[in-house]
């Protein structure tokens, strides 16, 4: 299906039906305007004229338009395409207030279904906007770590390995702290959309480890016109 075949679809479906109701209000008018017309039309040619004088089909024809149809279609009618017109209306304006309220991107209404390369990428760019460098952490394969991000002279590991585990317990956190000691770090990050043991959180409470949730990475995501365009249509997870 060619772009010129889609783009005519798309006008018909989508930019035709927002305006449905001016044409409903465009047709109340006509309809009642030709109505009348023929009203007049017939008052000339039958004024006085009782039904059982009429000898040809079509003058029973113009009789039955005249005392049964033509009411109808020159009130009811138009009233009735008044009405949806202006209800149509309504939902219209109803929808375009909504489309401008503020809206998380669609595929991060569940942040934690963010995974694999992308959270990588996710993850990297936050730091940046704070004015971190990233890198990715070169340690042994029994890291807890993925990146390493500098500021101001001190660097800091980051871990975005238990973004989606049950609970994040203190032997956890544990081994996190240690791999912060033995490489000389200033502290660590967890980046995580799960819970905290309460001796997990205990033992946070008083070393420099910071928690970046699945809220602030939603929030970065929501102001970050990159991740808004571009990721909102991909498979995260």
């Amino acid at each position: 299906m060619t772009n010129t075949t889609l783009n005519w679809e798309r006008f018909f479906t989508v930019r035709l039906s927002k305006w449905a109701w001016c044409v409903g209000l465009l047709l109340a008018p006509l309809i009642y305007s030709g109505s009348k017309i023929y009203q007049n039309h017939y008052k000339s040619n039958y004024f006085g004229v009782e039904r059982h004088d009429l000898v040809t089909f079509v003058s029973h024809v113009e009789y039955e338009l005249y005392h049964v149809i033509i009411p109808i279609t020159k009130y009811a009618v138009p009233a009735l395409l008044i009405l949806l017109s202006l209800l149509h209306l309504l939902l219209v304006v109803s929808q375009k207030q909504h489309a401008q309220l503020p809206r998380e991107p669609k595929k991060y209404s569940r942040i934690e279904n963010i995974n694999g390369s992308i959270l990588e990428r996710v993850v990297g760019d936050y730091f940046r906007e704070q004015g971190f460098t990233v890198k990715p952490w070169q340690a042994n394969f029994d890291s807890v770590c993925d990146l390493v991000v500098e500021k101001n002279g001190a660097q800091y590991l980051v871990t975005y390995d238990y973004w989606r585990t049950d609970s994040i317990n203190f032997a956890n956190v544990l081994d996190l702290f240690v791999e912060v000691l033995s490489n000389n770090m200033s502290g660590a990050y967890i980046v995580t959309s799960s819970q905290f043991t309460e001796a997990a959180n205990a033992f946070l409470s008083t070393k420099p480890i910071d928690i970046i949730s699945g809220t602030s990475l939603r929030s970065f995501l929501r102001s970050s016109k990159k991740y808004r365009g571009n990721l909102r249509n991909r498979n995260a997870g």
